[in-house]
């Protein structure tokens, strides 16, 4: 019974080669164990929101918007400037939501340098550059 299957396939001419019905064998064996599709994890996350031209406003509520991310692994979102970590807007982010609402911090300092990283187990994403208009100075270091 085990030889019915690949002799159909070779009567119907679709499997040619002994390396080709192997590969098919090892891909129906591999999409029993882990179903049709591939693993969302191997994908690659990219933000949507927000973009290069973003700006926003120490003080507002916004919304944060991401696509391709695993549902597999719980996210990290955090706040870059200049390339440095800030400070962590969430974690154990659910990856199929694509999305987090943050209140950006009153004294958010003003650059043009910020950006998010978006990171898992499987992942990890940045997004564009963008501005975030501040409403305070560098706070001075008292010696």
């Amino acid at each position: 019974m085990a030889t019915a299957y690949p002799e159909a396939l070779r009567r119907q001419r679709l499997i040619r080669s002994p390396s080709l019905y192997l590969i098919v064998a090892l891909a129906l064996a591999v999409t029993s164990l882990i179903g049709p599709e591939v693993p969302t994890s191997w994908a690659a996350t990219t933000f949507t929101r927000p973009t290069g031209t973003t700006v926003w406003k120490a003080g507002a509520a916004v919304r944060v918007e991401w696509k391709g991310a695993s549902s597999i692994h719980p996210y990290t979102l955090r706040l870059l400037r200049q390339g440095r970590f800030v400070q962590d807007i969430g974690t154990h982010i659910d990856g199929r939501r694509s999305r987090a609402e943050w209140a950006i911090p009153d004294g958010m300092l003003p650059s043009r340098e910020y950006q998010l990283g978006l990171s898992s187990e499987a992942d990890v994403s940045y997004s564009s550059r963008f501005e975030i208009q501040g409403n305070k100075a560098a706070p001075s270091r008292a010696l």
